[in-house]
């Protein structure tokens, strides 16, 4: 159920970017989405090390309500500030998270 549920809190938060996107007719930096497709890449790379603990602090319900709350209100005050940067970033961060996801899952499910 843990990657079902990332999936989806990553799919709410990337719906709300991509409308944010359209709300405000940006057109979107492709160096700030290669910056936000990075950006997941080290962060996953770096949290693999210590997965067990990142895996027990996440699945707290009080910790993905705020980490989403707060990545919506960042892309929500970002599109006032520099949506150009700030939401290519996070659709680059978020498409990279789901498309790492989808490649876990089904590396995961052949291995059995």
């Amino acid at each position: 159920m843990g990657a079902i549920r990332d999936g989806l809190l990553a799919l709410v938060a990337l719906f709300v970017f991509g409308l944010l996107a359209l709300l405000f007719e940006t057109s979107l930096s492709k160096w700030a989405f290669a910056v936000g497709c990075g950006a997941t890449l080290a962060f996953e790379s770096l949290t693999i090390r210590y997965r067990t603990t990142v895996r027990t602090v996440w699945e707290r319900p009080r910790v993905q309500a705020t980490i989403l709350t707060a990545g919506i209100g960042m892309g929500i005050l970002g599109a006032f500030l520099a949506p150009r940067y700030v939401l290519a970033a996070g659709i680059g961060a978020l498409g990279t998270y789901l498309f790492l996801l989808g490649v876990l899952t089904l590396v995961k499910r052949y291995q059995r």
